[in-house]
Formats: structure tokens, sequence, C-alpha cells
């Protein structure tokens, strides 16, 4: 906090071109606020509504002797997003704690606000053919169209842009359409009632959420990201996922297995792009990929249920770009990093392991225990895997 404070004093008072200001005298201005506060105090509220309607039909019926069952189904949904941020200039006390300055020229201000809507049509069809009880092939292809408007203002803030657009509103209005078809195919293998193997391959889309589109444009970077503008379009995230697994059970049911290995290629993914500090900006960034294993082994004892759970995540970017990293060790004199195809992406553990355990003590009630452990993970500003405790940056400040 005190980081984040401290920069945001030090961006406004150099960048400052307006008439001179004596912080020792009472402010006349908001101007006078900006320039001599050390503190920012923010309140901010996020409402959010949704709602929809479905409908779905399923036929079954053979096919040239052999079993068949067709989904067809339509999906309509509607989300609804409000934001409002006020913001006041305050002085740090000793213990660190943000007074809001009390004057007729610092009010609390709604500098923030957006209002957006995303609806979601769907449209999907899936077809499971069994030419015998031996193999299931499934095919299936969704429809997706979502449309998302906005509409806003953001103050600009920075004290820094004084006599051009400081404490102006800059409106937001902005309305994007996104479409994909997005196909599935497979088959499952099951011979017994005990073990079933399976292969598949699926595509899913993402479109940018409301809050991403208002922040991507980097000639106007977010604050964590609560300021927003009229900003460039993104692309929506694809994920092609291909996957090989097999479950069973033994015969008498009280042992149970499965075993699952994935392989994830995400296109066009989004990061939040540091700038500073504390602003930054989502962009599409290339492609990222996860891939792994789970392995899983259950079962019941008497009246204990049991369950382990293991987990392998191979979580990497796939695509080279740069980011604002002045705490890391390897940020050079900008204050940036490069992060490059191969470097695992921050806070995913490689490794997950999770006990789950059930014990009825009667038929009416039960006690249990969920104790997850995982390796360690890379954080945000350290996107290049690369920094080192104690070590000196770019820019000579040791970090």
């Amino acid at each position: 906090l005190d980081q984040f404070l401290q920069s945001k004093t030090n961006q406004r008072t150099d960048d400052y071109g307006g008439p001179d200001i004596d912080c020792s005298a009472p402010p006349t201005s908001l101007a006078d606020n900006a320039y001599c506060a050390n503190g920012i105090n923010r309140a901010s509220r996020l409402t959010q509504n949704t709602g929809g309607v479905g409908l779905q039909l399923t036929e079954s019926h053979d096919i040239f002797g052999a079993k068949n069952q067709a989904v067809v189904g339509v999906n309509f949904d509607r989300s609804t997003d409000r934001y409002a941020q006020n913001f006041q200039y305050a002085t740090l006390t000793p213990e660190r704690t943000a007074v809001s300055n009390v004057n007729a020229f610092n009010p609390a201000e709604t500098v923030n606000s957006l209002s957006g809507s995303n609806k979601i049509l769907g449209v999907y069809l899936t077809d499971t053919f069994s030419p015998n009880d031996l193999l299931h092939f499934t095919a299936s292809a969704r429809y997706n169209r979502n449309t998302e408007t906005l509409n806003g203002f953001s103050v600009d803030t920075d004290v820094g842009d004084f006599g051009d657009d400081f404490d102006e509103a800059n409106p937001l209005i902005e309305n994007h359409t996104y479409s994909r078809v997005n196909p599935a195919f497979g088959f499952t293998v099951t011979p017994s009632d005990k073990l079933t193997l399976y292969a598949d391959y699926n595509e899913a889309s993402r479109a940018p959420t409301v809050i991403e589109l208002g922040c991507s444009d980097p000639e106007n970077p977010c604050g964590l990201p609560n300021d927003f503008a009229s900003d460039p379009n993104l692309k929506q995230v694809i994920a092609r996922t291909v996957e090989i697994g097999a479950r069973g059970s033994t015969e008498d049911k009280r042992l149970n297995w499965s075993v699952d290995v994935f392989h994830t290629v995400n296109s066009n993914d989004i990061q939040f792009i540091a700038t500073s500090t504390s602003e930054g900006y989502f962009d599409n960034v290339g492609s990222t990929r996860r891939q792994g294993l789970d392995l899983a082994v259950g079962g019941q004892l008497a009246d204990l249920s049991w369950h382990l759970v293991y987990s392998y995540v191979d979580a990497t970017y796939r695509s080279n770009f740069e980011v604002n990293g002045e705490s890391n060790s390897s940020a050079d004199e900008d204050g940036n990093i490069q992060v490059r195809a191969g470097d695992r992406i921050p806070l995913i553990p490689r490794h997950t392991g999770r006990v789950v355990l059930d014990y009825a003590v009667t038929k009416d009630w039960d006690v249990g225990a969920n104790p997850i452990l995982s390796s360690g993970v890379f954080l945000h500003g350290n996107e290049n895997n690369a920094n080192q405790a104690g070590g000196t940056n770019g820019e000579g400040a040791e970090v």
C-alpha cells in the first residue's frame, strides 16, 4: 500500500505543469488537493445480475439397428454489470491510514461509472451413436453469439494532465459482438460396467468481459483496473483441448479410480499488462498452454468415505510479450521485463494434492476434512520467472 501510494504521489508531482502550489496553505482547488495529498481513499460498488432461459429436446431412436441419441437445445442468458467508484484525496497517518482531506475543494466524487450488459445466445446439437455395447461415438457443435454493450464515463484524476483533461469525464460507449461455432468429438470404450476408456477433442470460446473491454487501451492504462475508457476491441479466447482417460471400480464398487491426461492451448489469451506499479491494461498476448494429468482413487471403508486426488499442471506462455515489473530484479532501466515462450504462468502450481474424508457419525450427522497441499508458484510481477530476491534491477534499485 505504501509503495502504491508513494508511486502515485511521485507521478503527480513530477508530471505537474500548472501554476505553483503552496502545500502549507489551505487548498483552493481540486488541483491543490491532488498535488499535495500523499494518499487516496477509494470506495467502489459492483452489482451483477444474471438471468436466462433454456430449452432442450432429446430423441432416442435406433439407426441401422444401432442405438443413437440426439440432443438439440437453445439457451439465452443476459447479465448486467454496474460499477461505480468514488475517489477522494487523503493524508496518510503515522499508522498508514488514509484520512480524507475535508475541504470544499475535495469532494468524494464518482470518478468511474460503468454499466454493461452481455447477451449470450447459444444453439447446440449433440449426437451419440453406439454401434454395439463396446463403442460409443459422440459429436457435437455449439454456436455462441455474445453481444456486449458498455456505457459510462471515467474522470481523469492525474494532476499531470492539469490544463488538458484533468478532472474531466471521458465517455465510455462501446458495442461489441462475438460469434463462433465450437465443435467437439470423441469416443468411449466400455469393456464392462466396471471400466470405461475415453478420448475426445473439443473447442471452447470465451468473449472478453465487460471489465476487460473497458480497459484495453495501452495509451490509457487503468488503475488496477478501476479507471475505464472507450478502448480497442479484444479478440475472444479460443481453447482447444485433447483429452484421454480411463475410470473404473472394483467388482464390489468399494474402490474406484480415474486417470486423465489433457493438453489445452488457448489462442488470443487475455492478460493484464502492467505499465506501472498501479496501472495497466488488458490485451491479447498470444497463446498459452496447460497440460498435465489428474489421478484419483477413492472408496468406502465402513462409515468412512475417502478420496485422494493428485494433479500435475504445466502452465506456460507460448508467446513473447513485455510487461512492467519494476519490483523484478531482471527489469530493465524502464522497469519492463520480457516474457518468453516457455515461462510459467503465475499463481498456477505444478503439483496439487487433495484428501477428502467424510465420516458418518450417525445416519443424520457427517464430519469431514479436505486438506489441500500444493507446490510453490510464481507471483504476478515475475511472469518471466527470473526475479532474484535481493537483486538489483536495471534502474539500480534493490528489490
